[in-house]
């Protein structure tokens, strides 16, 4: 039976996860904040998969992935930015049996700017510090 989660609570839950990564408490090590952020809106929305694309100055962009495209139907973008500077794009992939309602589109928009949020405050130093491994498993 899929599981839906309220857009609130799922925008919460994304919240601790970035909150209770730096101290390590009931998450996994090997896994960074992102990624597990990603998880949490893949399991709450019963997407196909979910892509996050980060673009830094002088790189080709790093990804982090949750779930699959494959047989994706439906795709929506939404952006990663704080303000005018744009840090990247959030993606949502669909099969033919969900669409993207207006409240999914919102939910993507604020967990967009929640990312962004994280990106340029409490997880710079850890995606920055992480930043050459990152790229690494990009390529």
């Amino acid at each position: 039976m899929k599981k839906y989660v309220p857009a609130r609570e799922l925008l919460a839950e994304v919240g601790q996860v970035f909150t209770a990564q730096h101290s390590l408490n009931g998450y996994q090590r090997e896994k960074h904040p992102l990624e597990l952020a990603l998880v949490v809106l893949l399991r709450g929305r019963n997407y196909l998969g979910l892509e996050l694309t980060l673009t830094f100055p002088g790189s080709r962009g790093v990804k982090f992935a949750a779930g699959s495209r494959a047989q994706a139907y439906a795709e929506f973008s939404a952006p990663v930015r704080v303000a005018a500077r744009q840090l990247g794009e959030l993606h949502a992939f669909a099969g033919p049996d969900k669409r993207f309602s207006t409240v999914d589109r919102a939910l993507l928009k604020a967990a967009g700017r929640c990312f962004a949020r994280f990106l340029t405050g409490p997880g710079k130093g850890l995606t920055h510090h992480l930043g050459e491994d990152f790229q690494a498993r990009a390529r």
